[in-house]
């Protein structure tokens, strides 16, 4: 579960999974809301002030940090020795180009050390930065800490303008969590990737998280640390939850996880594919939010959706982003996935991901994987 706190609001989210039982928005204090299968009988069961305790007790038990220790670490080099500490609690430093990271890591009878953590969070940041140009924020903590689940479970908490930070993320450990689980993990790079677009308003939550798990993949393709083939695999398994099912309205309408996540993230798609085509693969979506965050539209400001769609297709030459929003706003707008993934070339055969070069668009599917020359 992710929680991002700014300026009074509280907004409580599923990371990505692949078959989540709960629907989730974003809300204040005044209007916290259990949802799912069980949430309309709690909500009948209990007021408003004890959901209110009980969200604040959870939240407080999981991601309470003390560190007693500080240690600068200079990127690139990794010393173990220069980072272990006792008891297992440590405050390091990364660098990515101007920006600094603060690392706070407390290992409690675990068999990850210290450097493994840190390894892991290097990596999402080398990731992130890859794909902006830049590390989004000048100045940012990431927090690690074991829960008690006795699992290999990986949960992130992104905030925005918090104490003293421009973006502090909060990672939670299942007490079994092994360095092959934080070398296949994804969540980490997905709550880097929320410091770069603006907080905005409830109905426009599926952005933040659309472009999380759009950009999440492609970003550690680029950087090297996951194979296209692997990007398009995830794709393909999970674009179809963001397609509307029946009842549902647009993207500021329907706040479920499939729409929010997945929606978002066709959104994404399409957007970039259009961008592509529109410009003779010459720009695509990368370029439209690395204009936003080269504008300083951070996680630690606020922001209308518009004007951030705007800035993207200024950087673009386009109106995609604006026009596709006006379309998929309010109206359930389907996208015929099967011709898409045609189009671009992918598709999951007896062998595994295949890659066609030969199909139409796909100099516009490699482009998306592939690391930009500027």
């Amino acid at each position: 579960m992710t929680l991002n706190s700014r300026r009074g609001y509280r907004k409580i989210r599923l990371l990505r999974e692949k078959a989540p039982p709960v629907t989730i928005t974003r809300y204040r204090w005044s209007q916290l809301k259990i949802t799912g299968p069980v949430g309309p009988d709690i909500n009948a069961a209990i007021g408003l002030r004890v959901k209110q305790i009980l969200a604040f007790v959870l939240i407080t038990a999981r991601l309470g940090l003390p560190v007693n220790n500080q240690q600068l670490i200079v990127d690139p080099p990794i010393s173990k020795a220069a980072v272990e500490s006792k008891p297992r609690t440590s405050r390091l430093f990364l660098t990515a180009g101007g920006s600094e990271i603060e690392v706070d890591i407390k290992l409690e009878n675990s068999a990850l050390q210290t450097d493994d953590v840190l390894t892991w969070v290097r990596r999402a940041t080398k990731a992130v930065t890859t794909y902006y140009g830049r590390f989004p924020v000048r100045h940012a903590r990431v927090t690690v800490v074991q829960n008690k689940d006795n699992d290999r479970s990986i949960h992130g908490t992104t905030w925005g303008d918090l104490d003293g930070f421009q973006g502090v993320s909060r990672m939670s450990l299942g007490r079994v969590v092994s360095r092959a689980d934080l070398e296949a993990d994804w969540t980490m790079t997905h709550e880097l990737v929320h410091l770069a677009i603006a907080s905005l308003a409830d109905e426009h939550h599926w952005l933040e998280e659309g472009v999380a798990t759009y950009v999440e993949p492609i970003a550690r393709s680029q950087d090297g640390q996951l194979s296209a083939a692997k990007v398009w695999e995830s794709m393909i398994s999970g674009m179809a939850e963001g397609e509307p099912r029946r009842g549902d309205h647009g993207l500021d309408k329907t706040h479920t996880w499939g729409r929010t996540y997945w929606g978002g993230a066709m959104f994404c798609l399409v957007a970039d594919v259009e961008i592509r085509r529109a410009t003779a693969n010459r720009k695509g979506l990368q370029d439209a939010l690395r204009a936003i965050v080269a504008a300083g539209t951070t996680i630690d400001t606020e922001s209308e959706l518009l004007p951030i769609l705007h800035m993207g297709d200024q950087a673009t030459g386009t109106t995609v982003l604006s026009d596709l929003y006006q379309r998929w706003k309010d109206a359930p707008v389907k996208v015929n996935l099967d011709q898409l993934w045609r189009e671009l070339g992918v598709r999951i055969g007896p062998p595994g991901m295949e890659l066609d070069s030969d199909a139409p668009l796909a100099e516009i599917r490699s482009a998306i994987t592939s690391r930009p020359s500027h």
